[in-house]
């Protein structure tokens, strides 16, 4: 079979390069580029005009070897490039010798026995390898650009069940949502994860004969592209008939598919392809963009959506603002000679295959000049052409197909799960009681608890997440580590640890829980909070050594607070099991009372040492900054210095 399979491969390969060059039958020599920014001249030699430039990794059929007729220290290569002969001095290029009987061996293993199945099945198909000089992980990278509203790659998900594909950096999870307001995009429209692209653009995944037509290369061959063929693309489509505003002198009666033949062979593309695209981009019933109807762009159309980029809102006017420019006011010049943009911008440029206009990979702009930003886009365009092919019998025609390599490629990338990705804790709860410095981006925690056993509870952001780990816990040790485990839908996990510490409740009075929690007792004042402390963090320090303990803070009034700035004067009740406690808390330098260490602070302390007014007692402890026991004239000066540095 294989030696089948490489006799006919040796016709395809003459079949094809036969309008280019003689070829001999027994071996072919392809070029690679070794360098970046290499000329491509007109002539063999630097007094020739430079069509463009070429970076390493770009490859091409050696047409025949010319002598230098100056500015290279070695023959100059022909090739072909834009549909012109053209020209590379052979110092930057590395040329493989491609025998026929080691054909299957240009690809990766990983690689060949895909396209020996096709070859089988299809003996007149040519498959050619392009070394793109790039490693795949870096493939991935130069695609994976998302900042703000820009996204260089997009997955439509307008059904509404495609979560798994899109990017976590795009993804809330308190709203359990996606970013969907890119540019160029739409409602539907979701950045895509490096997972889904890295499959995207993994060639083996599309190696098969429905989806391999995203490597062929776009010449036109009249032999077998004719309008018959185009028209079954487009039947069912608005496209079905005759197009409805043609130019006066052009008024033949030409059906959109006799169009698209014309503009083929204007520009020597394929007209599948063309076809293929132009429903790609506006869809089977007619977007707003080729209705010829919008106002202030009546009679204008963009059937490939040119220039139809930037903010949702602007889509429509920037790619009829482009129409307009280019004087597409008719649907012929539209389709003609939207054709030439597409021949010129991407084709002529090297990226001649579906593949290449998406993931550009082969112009010294990587990664850039990419016609679309759906990543399914060659995906779905491939099949269109597959099956206009298989319905009009040609697929025994001498296809030739540009698959690209890429260094250290991994064994395999697998379209992620679509399920979605929320596996975040909303809350955490022992016995009823909410954990008091939970986050659902904290995943660790140390919890004291009384007794043999507790009981969890929790919550998460999305209703299509389960939970494990929940429900009554047996602590038989001194020290017990729990998790819990959150599962979201697409199967990924995120994982909490409790770290619990059981005591009886008798054990640790609350004499000992203020000293663990690093405050001191003085005659029922707490001492050593910090200036500016939070009452949820103050009642965070006694939580994490006894889950039980019941902590209670007053104002001076008697008012309950549970929220905002701990002041000298307030009461904090501190209950554990049978033992309970109440203290004034003592914050250093705050004389008034409210949280705070200013003007006031310092004029009371000046009124007291001056015998103007007197402090209470909580408010003595607050002035007496040095801790030796009384209020004098060193304290003031550190208040005052307080104020002064703040």
């Amino acid at each position: 079979m294989k030696k089948r399979i490489l006799q006919y491969f040796l016709i395809a390969l003459v079949v094809f390069l036969a309008p280019f060059y003689s070829v001999k039958a027994e071996e072919v020599k392809i070029g690679n580029i070794t360098a970046n920014a290499v000329r491509v001249r007109s002539g063999p030699g630097t007094n020739y005009q430079i069509y463009s430039h070429v970076n390493t990794g770009y490859s091409f059929y050696v047409l025949d070897e010319k002598p230098n007729e100056g500015g290279c220290d070695a023959p100059w290569y022909k090739l072909k490039f834009d549909n012109k002969n053209a020209y590379v001095c052979s110092e930057f290029v590395n040329v493989r010798i491609v025998i026929p009987e080691n054909y299957q061996a240009e690809f990766p293993k990983s690689y060949q026995k895909l396209l020996e199945d096709l070859q089988e099945k299809y003996p007149s198909w040519t498959f050619v390898p392009y070394q793109t000089g790039i490693k795949f992980s870096d493939a991935i990278a130069g695609q994976d650009f998302l900042r703000g509203n820009i996204a260089k790659s997009l997955i439509n998900d307008f059904r509404k069940n495609r979560d798994g594909l899109k990017h976590l950096d795009s993804f809330d999870y308190k709203t359990n949502s996606f970013f969907n307001g890119y540019s160029g995009g739409g409602s539907n429209w979701y950045a895509a994860s490096p997972e889904t692209l890295a499959y995207y653009l993994d060639p083996r995944n599309f190696l098969n004969e429905q989806r391999i037509f995203m490597f062929e290369q776009l010449s036109f061959e009249p032999n077998f592209h004719h309008a018959d063929a185009v028209q079954l693309m487009l039947n069912n489509t608005f496209m079905s008939g005759k197009a409805t505003q043609t130019k006066a002198d052009r008024d033949r009666g030409l059906t959109y598919a006799e169009i698209f033949i014309e503009a083929a062979k204007e520009h020597n593309v394929n007209p599948y392809f063309l076809a293929a695209r132009v429903i790609q981009e506006v869809g089977h019933n007619r977007s707003v963009i080729v209705s010829g109807t919008v106002s202030g762009f009546e009679g204008y159309y963009n059937f490939y959506n040119i220039g139809a980029t930037g903010p949702q809102n602007e889509i429509i006017s920037r790619g009829l603002t482009r129409a307009k420019n280019e004087g597409w006011n008719n649907e012929y010049d539209a389709i003609v000679d939207g054709a030439r943009f597409i021949t010129r911008n991407y084709i002529g440029r090297g990226q001649d295959t579906l593949y290449f206009q998406k993931y550009n990979v082969v112009t010294p702009t990587y990664f850039a000049n990419q016609y679309m930003q759906n990543v399914e886009a060659p995906y779905h365009e491939a099949f269109r052409v597959f099956r206009n092919y298989r319905d009009n019998n040609l697929l025994e025609q001498p296809l030739v197909f540009r698959i690209p390599i890429y260094d250290d490629m991994p064994s395999e990338n697998k379209l992620p799960h679509s399920g979605n990705p929320n596996n975040y804790l909303k809350s955490l709860k022992i016995d009823n009681k909410s954990v008091s410095d939970f986050s659902p981006e904290k995943y660790s925690y140390e919890v004291t608890v009384s007794g043999g056993k507790v009981n969890l509870k929790a919550d998460v952001f999305a209703n299509t997440a389960s939970i494990s780990g929940l429900g009554e816990i047996v602590l038989d040790k001194e020290k017990t580590k729990h998790q819990v485990v959150v599962t979201a839908e697409n199967k990924t996990t995120r994982t909490y640890e409790i770290l619990f510490t059981r005591i009886d409740a008798g054990d640790l009075s609350v004499t000992e829980l203020v000293s663990r929690a690093k405050l001191e007792n003085s005659n029922q004042f707490l001492k050593k909070i910090e200036l500016g402390e939070r009452v949820s963090n103050f009642k965070d320090r006694f939580a994490r050594h006894s889950f039980s303990a019941e902590v209670t803070v007053k104002d001076v009034d008697g008012k309950v607070k549970n929220s905002g700035r701990l002041s000298t004067g307030d009461v904090v009740i501190i209950k554990n099991g049978a033992d309970e406690q109440e203290y004034k808390v003592v914050i250093n330098g705050d004389v008034t009372g409210n949280g705070q260490i200013g003007l006031l602070d310092l004029v009371r302390v000046r009124r007291h040492l001056l015998g103007a007014a007197s402090l209470s007692e909580e408010f003595k402890e607050a002035a007496d900054m040095n801790g030796d026991g009384k209020i004098g004239l060193i304290d003031l000066i550190r208040i005052q210095r307080i104020i002064i540095d703040s």
